[in-house]
């Protein structure tokens, strides 16, 4: 990977973070200044990642706000039920394999009279 792709990939991750530990809108300012990312490159993915619904844009005259979008939390949502899912089969997985076999006879502990 090459060094320019690295670095704005960890833009993104820095953005989308900084949106995430906001709770809410925040500003393009306060944006830049959470995620440290510089202003340009900020505005310049925050308006990327609003036109594919990762992130929610309002323009309040002067200010431009962002939030997380629908489409990123509708994947964080179904990646977390796929998580569940998965454990919940696990679980499942392990509990049967505590289980005897059927028609095993007990080789441990006291023999019962």
């Amino acid at each position: 990977m090459s060094d320019e792709i690295h670095l704005a990939t960890s833009d993104v991750i820095a953005i989308v973070n900084a949106l995430l530990n906001h709770n809410g809108w925040a500003s393009t300012r306060q944006v830049q200044v959470l995620s440290g990312v510089h202003r340009d490159t900020a505005r310049r993915v925050l308006g990327e990642l609003a036109r594919h619904g990762w992130v929610a844009h309002a323009s309040d005259g002067d200010a431009d706000r962002w939030s997380l979008g629908p489409e990123l939390i509708a994947i964080a949502n179904a990646w977390t039920r796929a998580l569940v899912a998965e454990q919940q089969r696990l679980r499942a997985l392990f509990d049967l394999a505590q289980l005897p076999p059927a028609g095993a006879v007990r080789t441990e502990g006291p023999c019962p009279s």
